[in-house]
């Protein structure tokens, strides 16, 4: 082999070997991420696909009423049982306020005449869900880093479209040999830096004043 291209094959390979994913992650941070909205949306509340604990812990916050999710755990600190469920921000009464939801959630933005009730059901009856696809970029480098890309969505099920998503990207250089090897967002570690915006609520209409 000629000493010139052998020497070009073993810089070749260097390089690539010693690449961290950085200028992948840049890339597709500015290129790719970030969240739209294609419309917004009036609707009390929601099913989360993939929420795994304290769904209902956004609900304030979110604007929102009631959020339907499915407990697929023997033992949950607040829910009894695998299934189907719904929290909801309902009027305060007797018999209907969950104990231990309302002992354990941060009340400071509840109304004081307001708690929420905890619902089993057969399954949810929302319009809209929430939920995510998540996917793995595996790098060609010595330091094995991996880029993975999340996208959330709110999913219009009786239209069957997007009604709004947002992309994110994750480097995460653990099982390489850098001091600090993240995982790095977008927003954190990219030249392009994005806000944060919450998907729900930006997509959804403000319901918690309609409460009754």
């Amino acid at each position: 082999m000629d000493r010139n291209i052998f020497l070009i094959l073993i810089t070749t390979i260097l390089l690539t070997g010693c690449s961290t994913g950085k200028e992948e992650f840049d890339k597709l941070c500015s290129e790719n991420s970030g969240s739209r909205v294609l419309k917004s949306v009036d609707a009390k509340g929601y099913y989360w696909e993939f929420c795994k604990a304290n769904c209902w812990f956004e609900l304030v916050a979110d604007g929102m009423i009631y959020v339907e999710f499915e407990n697929k755990y023997e033992y949950s600190k607040y829910i009894p049982s695998k299934g189907f469920w719904k929290v909801e921000i309902v009027k305060k009464r007797h018999g209907v306020c969950d104990e231990k939801i309302n002992k354990n959630y941060n009340s400071r933005a509840l109304p004081e005449d307001k708690c929420f009730a905890l619902t089993k059901i057969e399954r949810p009856g929302s319009r809209y869900m929430y939920r995510k696809k998540q996917s793995e970029l595996q790098l060609n480098n010595l330091a094995k880093s991996r880029i993975l890309k999340t996208k959330y969505e709110v999913y219009d099920l009786e239209k069957k479209e997007v009604v709004s998503d947002r992309i994110d990207y994750l480097l995460d250089m653990r099982s390489g040999t850098t001091l600090d090897g993240g995982p790095f967002r977008c927003d954190f570690y990219s030249t392009k830096k994005i806000r944060d915006i919450g998907l729900i609520q930006a997509t959804f209409e403000p319901q918690n004043y309609k409460t009754k």
